[in-house]
């Protein structure tokens, strides 16, 4: 039994952790945190919870308990991971890691020099169709990757959560962006080394936040990427196109579809990715999957990172992973000010 202290009582916990872990027989939920203590009595009282509190550090010491779970805002992170590895605790920490490259890289020397495990929550991998055009291109299909476009348009999150940490100055850059950039990460399979961004804030400044941004990567295998990110339209669409030298794949991750081409296209290919697409949605509604979205994979990714805790093996979304991703974000937010490329090489050089 691996017994879990939680820090934050969010919404995120409610609809996405929680429900994950109260289905797990291997855990045991013993401890719930958050600076807004009667949320954390009602979370504790909703969800059966033993105790609970408004200080994360009486959670973060108790002896007993094996895994912290991290569900605060992003800018909290780095310290409570510092905290957390400094006791011995495995960590299970909301997207993004961090927000800044420097918070990132001391995230990631607490953690290695602890000997503990993190896993950073990117549950939009685990949709099935993620993991079939992974394993699509890891078994060559589309021979060497040569470029990459990914979209994440959304609404402002009010539909969400009503907190308001989320509108700082990189607003949309580290709202949805980290689930895109993580999918285009480790779908390629190489890190990146430089990044270089357009957009910022469409209303000239009298937001006070990015909202949209175009986010160009170049990664270490020679590939490049455009990432497209906004709050400011009416839509909700997370694709991700694939382009080699032997094929190419459109991968629409909120609807579980995926469509892989070879040679030249025709109005019948056309069809048959429709009709394939239709099928795929039309079975997810009907079994009542379709609107539950990314909440269902919380439990799938929490079980596998409890599976590497008593394996020994790599987390499924280690550290390494999410500061390579905190860099590209903060990259591109650095990138919107200064109007130049930020070069990510040896970044994990940097002390």
């Amino acid at each position: 039994m691996i017994n879990v202290g939680i820090i934050g009582a969010g919404a995120v916990v409610r609809r996405g952790h929680l429900p994950a872990l109260k289905d797990m027989k291997e855990i045991n939920v013993k401890a719930i945190a958050d600076i807004d203590e009667n949320l954390a009595k009602n979370v504790a009282r909703e969800f059966q919870i033993p105790s609970f509190c408004s200080e994360p550090l009486k959670i973060i010491k108790d002896p007993s308990i094996d895994l912290i779970d991290i569900c605060t805002p992003s800018d909290t992170h780095c310290e409570l991971i510092k905290l957390a590895a400094q006791e011995g605790k495995n960590i299970l920490v909301e997207k993004p890691l961090t927000t800044t490259i420097e918070d990132a890289l001391q995230a990631y020397h607490a953690v290695v020099e602890a000997g503990v495990k993190l896993n950073v929550v990117q549950n939009w991998r685990y949709f099935p169709a993620v993991f079939q055009v992974k394993e699509r291109i890891n078994q060559g299909y589309l021979g060497k990757i040569v470029g990459m476009e990914g979209v994440a348009l959304t609404n402002f999150p009010t539909a969400w959560t009503r907190s308001k940490w989320l509108y700082s100055q990189g607003g949309v850059l580290f709202d949805f962006a980290p689930h895109l950039i993580d999918l285009m990460i480790w779908l390629n399979g190489s890190e990146v080394k430089a990044v270089y961004a357009l957009g910022g804030d469409i209303t000239g400044g009298n937001m006070g936040f990015v909202n949209h941004a175009q986010v160009i990567m170049e990664f270490d295998n020679g590939a490049t990427a455009t990432a497209i990110i906004s709050w400011v339209t009416e839509s909700f669409t997370f694709t991700v196109d694939v382009y080699g030298t032997g094929g190419n794949i459109t991968l629409d991750v909120r609807n579980a579809h995926y469509y892989e081409m070879h040679g030249a296209q025709t109005p019948l290919d056309d069809i048959r990715r429709v009709i394939g697409k239709t099928l795929r949605v039309t079975k997810d509604i009907l079994n009542k999957n379709y609107f539950k979205g990314a909440m269902l994979y919380y439990k799938p990714l929490i079980r596998d990172f409890i599976k590497s805790i008593k394996e020994n093996r790599e987390e499924p979304v280690p550290i390494r992973h999410g500061v390579m991703v905190t860099a590209v974000l903060d990259g591109a937010f650095r990138s919107l000010r200064k109007r130049q490329a930020i070069y990510l090489d040896n970044i994990f050089d940097i002390a």
